[in-house]
C-alpha cells in the first residue's frame, strides 16, 4: 500500500487526514465484492463502504500479459489520474533558513482574467493563497474595489482548498475570495494587494552523523511523515500580493444606439402581450424578458411610447442570475402594466432593446413586435344595482307582498329612494369635473421614473433580511438600496454610478458635509463587510438604523 497523511489549518481550524492506497488487479471476468476497510480511530472503530466492481473481458493485449510466465516481466499496472499530492515543507532542516523557506513555500497571488476591458465588461479577479506549509492565516488588508460594481462568486464558508502546480511543484490553494467585476467608467484602476498574516509551523530536526543507520533512520522518519519527533518551531510572517492595474476602454461613439441604457455582454430579448383583448379599466400586461450573459444585474428596463388613453405605471422588477459562473448569466424580467380607460383599438410601437458586445466591438439591437390590444367596454354597471331593486319590487307586488305594505308608506319609501339617487348622481358627477381639472390628458412617453404605483420603504427587504438574522444578505441590500436612492436622486447614469461621481455631485447640490462623511463611511462598512460574512445582531441593528438615518436625510436634501 502507498500511505501518505498531512495536516491542514483553515480559518483557524485544524484538520488531519492519513490514507492508504492499493492498486487491484482483477484475475477473473464477472462482479467482484471489494469489501470495506476497517480501521479504530480515538479507539472507536470505523468501517468504508464496499465497492462493486465489474470485471469485462480485456484485449488481446491484456490477456497475452496475463497468461506469460512467472519469469517474464511484470503486467504493466492501468494508470489512473489522481490530484497530486503536496509534499508539505514543513520540516525545518539544519541549515534552512526560515525566511527563504516561507518565501518559496507561502504566495499569496490576485490574478484577473484580463486587464483591459470596456465600460460594463465583466472581469474576474480571484485572490488565493497558495501554501506548501502548515499555516494558520488571517486577512490584514482587503483590496479596495473602488470604481466597480463587485459579485462574489463563492461564500467563504464554502471554500474548499484544491491543488494548483506552480513552477513544477504541487501547492494547496485556499481560495481568500473569488468575484465578478463590472466597471461602471472608463479610466485606469488599481487592485490594491491583499495583505495576510500567516503563524507558520516547523519541525526542526536535529543532526544525525557517523553512523549510517542512524541517517538512514532519519529519512524514513521524513518519509512516513513522523513529525512528533522534533521541535516544533513558530514564526509568524506578513505576505501581500502585487497590485494589479485594470485599464477600462470608453465604449465606442459610432454607430452607439440612440436607445442604449448601458447593457453589455450577450443577450436576447422576447416581450409577451398577456392579454389582447381588455376590459376599460382593467389592467393590461406586457412582459418582457432579456437572458444572456454579462451586466445583467445593471441592466434598466427599455422604455417605449404609449398612445394616448392608456397610462403606464413602474414595471415589476425580478431577475433569476448565476453570480457563480463567468460572466454573469440568468435572465431579468419586466411586467409592465397599463390601463385604458375608454374603448377601442390601441397600437403600442415596439419594444427596443440595445446592447454592446464586447467579444465584437459592436454594438447589436433587439426589436419586438407592436402589440396591438382591444379595449372593451367595462362589465361593471353602476346602474345595475338600481334596477335590481326595481324588479325585486315589482316581483314583490306581483306576489302579494304589496297587499302587506300600506300604500302610504311604500310611497314614503320610494320618494326617499329616487332622491337618495339623484343627490349620489350629482354628488359623483361634480366629482369627476373636479378631478378632470386637476388631472390633464395623459402624455404619450411614458417612462419608468415618471410614475409610481406605491411608494415602497427603500429598506423593506434589508428589514426582513435583519429579521431573518442573514448578515451576508442583509449588508448586500444595504449596499444595494443606498446606491438605488443615489441614482434616483442624483440622476446618474448607471454606466457612471462610483463614489467619486457621487460625492462630486453631493457637494455640487450643497449636501451637508457630514452626510457625504457617513455616506462614505456606510458604504465602506458594507463592502468590508463582504469579506466578513459572520456578524452579530448588534452590529447589524446598528448598521440598519444608520442607514435609515442616512436615507432620511439624503430624501430631506432633494426635497
Amino acid at each position: 500500500p502507498m500511505q501518505s497523511n498531512g495536516m491542514s489549518y483553515i480559518n483557524g481550524v485544524m484538520s488531519q487526514y492519513k490514507s492508504v492506497s492499493f492498486i487491484l488487479q482483477p484475475l477473473v471476468k464477472g462482479r467482484i465484492l471489494i469489501p470495506g476497510a476497517t480501521a479504530s480511530v480515538d479507539g472507536k472503530p470505523m468501517k468504508s463502504a464496499s465497492v462493486s466492481i465489474n470485471v469485462q473481458e480485456g484485449s488481446n493485449k491484456s490477456n497475452n500479459n496475463s497468461n506469460r510466465s512467472n519469469s517474464g516481466p511484470l503486467p504493466k499496472f492501468p494508470s489512473f489520474d489522481e490530484e497530486p499530492q503536496v509534499d508539505e515543507e514543513y520540516i525545518l532542516r539544519p541549515g534552512e533558513n526560515i525566511a527563504d523557506k516561507i518565501k518559496g513555500n507561502l504566495i499569496v497571488k490576485t490574478e484577473v482574467n484580463k486587464t483591459s476591458c470596456y465600460e460594463g465588461e465583466t472581469i474576474m479577479a480571484t485572490f488565493k493563497l497558495c501554501s506548501r506549509l502548515k499555516s494558520e492565516s488571517r486577512v490584514l488588508k482587503r483590496p479596495s474595489l473602488n470604481g466597480f460594481s463587485v459579485y462574489d462568486m463563492i461564500e467563504p464558508e464554502a471554500n474548499r482548498p484544491s491543488v494548483q502546480n506552480i513552477n513544477g511543484k504541487p501547492f494547496n490553494i485556499h481560495l481568500i475570495r473569488q468575484t465578478q467585476l463590472i466597471p461602471l467608467q472608463s479610466g485606469t484602476f488599481v487592485i490594491d494587494p491583499v495583505e495576510l498574516e500567516n503563524k507558520v509551523r516547523f519541525v526542526k530536526k536535529g543532526t544525525r552523523r557517523g553512523n549510517p543507520e542512524d541517517r538512514m533512520q532519519q529519512l524514513l522518519e521524513e518519509f512516513m511523515n513522523e513529525s512528533s519527533r522534533g521541535e516544533i518551531v513558530e514564526q509568524s510572517f506578513t505576505l501581500a500580493s502585487k497590485p494589479v492595474t485594470i485599464t477600462v476602454k470608453p465604449l465606442p461613439l459610432a454607430n452607439k444606439p440612440a436607445g442604449f441604457n448601458g447593457a453589455v455582454g450577450k443577450f436576447s430579448m422576447k416581450a409577451t402581450l398577456k392579454n389582447k383583448t381588455v376590459a376599460a379599466g382593467d389592467e393590461i400586461s406586457i412582459q418582457l424578458i432579456i437572458t444572456g450573459a454579462g451586466n445583467l444585474t445593471i441592466v434598466n428596463p427599455p422604455t417605449f411610447s404609449l398612445p394616448a388613453g392608456i397610462e403606464g405605471f413602474d414595471p415589476l422588477t425580478t431577475e433569476k442570475i448565476d453570480k457563480t459562473v463567468y460572466p454573469l448569466s440568468g435572465t431579468k424580467t419586466f411586467d409592465y402594466a397599463f390601463v385604458a380607460k375608454d374603448t377601442g383599438v390601441y397600437t403600442i410601437s415596439p419594444i427596443v432593446f440595445s446592447y454592446f458586445d464586447p467579444s465584437e466591438v459592436t454594438y447589436k439591437t433587439e426589436q419586438s413586435e407592436s402589440f396591438t390590444i382591444h379595449i372593451t367596454p367595462s362589465s361593471k354597471k353602476k346602474a345595475s344595482s338600481r334596477s335590481g331593486i326595481l324588479k325585486e319590487n315589482s316581483n314583490a307586488a306581483k306576489n302579494g307582498l304589496m297587499d302587506k305594505i300600506p300604500l302610504n308608506t311604500f310611497l314614503g319609501i320610494l320618494a326617499v329612494v329616487v332622491v337618495a339617487s339623484l343627490g349620489l348622481y350629482q354628488w359623483n358627477k361634480n366629482r369627476k369635473k373636479q378631478k378632470n381639472k386637476q388631472q390633464q390628458p395623459v402624455e404619450v412617453t411614458v417612462t419608468p421614473r415618471e410614475q409610481t404605483r406605491v411608494i415602497r420603504d427603500p429598506l423593506e427587504d434589508a428589514r426582513w433580511q435583519l429579521q431573518q438574522g442573514k448578515s451576508s444578505e442583509f449588508f448586500k441590500e444595504i449596499n444595494r438600496s443606498i446606491w438605488k436612492l443615489l441614482a434616483e436622486k442624483i440622476d446618474i447614469p448607471s454606466t457612471e454610478l462610483n463614489k467619486v461621481n457621487v460625492i462630486t455631485q453631493l457637494q455640487h447640490k450643497g449636501a451637508d458635509s457630514g452626510i457625504i462623511y457617513r455616506l462614505e463611511a456606510l458604504l465602506g462598512d458594507c463592502e468590508i463587510a463582504l469579506y466578513t460574512p459572520f456578524h452579530t445582531a448588534t452590529d447589524m441593528e446598528q448598521t440598519f438604523i444608520r442607514a435609515e438615518a442616512l436615507i432620511k436625510d439624503l430624501q430631506t436634501s432633494f426635497t
